[in-house]
């Protein structure tokens, strides 16, 4: 995909060699990894043009942050997992203070399909793990560190659209993992609420 930009501000995309086509609606599937802010500048693009998307751009930038689902769903007083946000190192034994107990789980404010996700047994397997975070995770330059929820490798995933429950299911992780993510060798099964 191309964008022009022109200074009459006229906004054009290419795919390929071809005008981008006109068509009824977008149902865009943006990836959190790689390239999220390239990926989401094309959305907003679009969005400029006029092009009908099924989720806007702030939508799916909201559903691809950690964080900013964090930040919604406490706003809306859904319970979330005891959080912090971290970009230094300084503030580090705050945070394992905070949380209050081991295993804690560290991951990226972006990710997708459980990369980046660890869980830390003890406060050097965390000092470690964030280290190697923050090396890899250079784009947001901030690891969320949380406290870790027994749930037995399963996790439930239920799509609500309009208030309503319209599609659920219970993931279960692969065996030795924690991660119940089906990138991760997980599985998943229709689940009724």
């Amino acid at each position: 995909c191309m964008l022009e930009f022109e200074s009459n501000n006229r906004l054009n995309v290419r795919y390929g060699k071809k005008q981008f086509p006109s068509m009824d609606l977008l149902i865009p599937r943006v990836s959190a990894e790689p390239n999220l802010n390239t990926r989401m500048a094309i959305l907003k693009h679009l969005e400029f043009m006029g092009y009908p998307l099924l989720n806007s751009y702030q939508s799916i930038l909201r559903a691809k942050s950690k964080l900013e689902t964090l930040q919604i769903l406490s706003h809306r007083q859904i319970p979330i997992v005891k959080t912090v946000v971290l970009n230094d190192v300084e503030y580090f034994d705050n945070a394992l203070r905070y949380i209050g107990c081991f295993p804690i789980i560290m991951k990226g404010v972006y990710g997708s399909r459980g990369n980046f996700v660890t869980i830390a047994e003890s406060k050097r397997a965390a000092k470690s793990m964030y280290g190697m975070l923050a090396k890899i995770l250079t784009d947001t330059n901030a690891i969320l560190i949380q406290e870790y929820i027994e749930s037995g490798g399963k996790d439930l995933r239920l799509f609500v659209i309009g208030g309503k429950v319209l599609i659920s299911m219970e993931r279960s992780a692969a065996e030795g993992d924690f991660r119940a993510n089906v990138g991760q060798g997980g599985s998943g099964c229709p689940y009724t609420p």
